[in-house]
């Protein structure tokens, strides 16, 4: 009895280890066959059923329990389903070509701002016209807050363009130590309209 119950067991599993499937004109999707049983499914039984038979030559082939097997598939699956997952991203995520537009356009503006003679803070060796620099070059020299500034601009602007550096004492808050301070970073250019004004005096 248990010699014959063997033989069946063995005969089951070599049935299941060579099947192969064919398709029916039936309307079943998928049937294995064997020589000496034909299984037929519904979809879902046969995706079932096609997946345990792989489980089983796994075991067969690796020599491990059901437990390992099933552990093993289960991590080829996330294996398999991370890098679907990533391939779809990098084709839904190209790279945009304004990203790179808006960088490079940024570049040319802070070459072009460092290129200018301006932008490089006043000193000995390029000292500022006090008669046409902005607030925020007026700023960049010791001891010039914000306030300074201000009055600078205001006292070129109402009363007349300063003709020599020691004018800039005429300002409220610039006095004698703070002018030896200034005087090797800026220098005084008369405007345009002046100078003709110099040439020029029955105009």
């Amino acid at each position: 009895m248990q010699h014959a119950l063997r033989n069946t067991q063995h005969s089951f599993r070599s049935a299941i280890l060579h099947l192969q499937p064919e398709t029916l004109d039936s309307g079943t999707e998928c049937v294995y066959r064997t020589q000496r049983v034909t299984l037929c499914s519904v979809p879902v039984a046969t995706h079932y059923s096609f997946a345990m038979i792989w489980l089983y030559r796994l075991q067969q082939r690796l020599s491990i329990t059901r437990h390992e097997g099933l552990a093993v598939l289960t991590l080829a699956s996330l294996f398999l389903l991370g890098l679907t997952v990533r391939h779809v991203q990098e084709q839904q995520t190209p790279p945009l070509a304004s990203d790179s537009l808006v960088a490079q356009s940024t570049a040319d503006s802070t070459s072009a701002r460092a290129s200018e003679p301006d932008s490089a803070p006043p000193s000995a060796e390029n000292p500022i016209n006090v008669n046409s620099a902005s607030l925020d070059a007026l700023q960049a020299l010791p001891g010039i807050g914000p306030a300074l500034s201000k009055r600078i601009e205001a006292y070129r602007s109402s009363q007349r363009p300063f003709q020599h550096v020691d004018e800039l004492t005429r300002v409220s808050g610039i006095g004698p130590k703070t002018l030896e301070t200034l005087r090797p970073m800026v220098r005084v250019d008369a405007p345009a309209d002046a100078a003709e004004l110099d040439a020029d005096p029955e105009s």
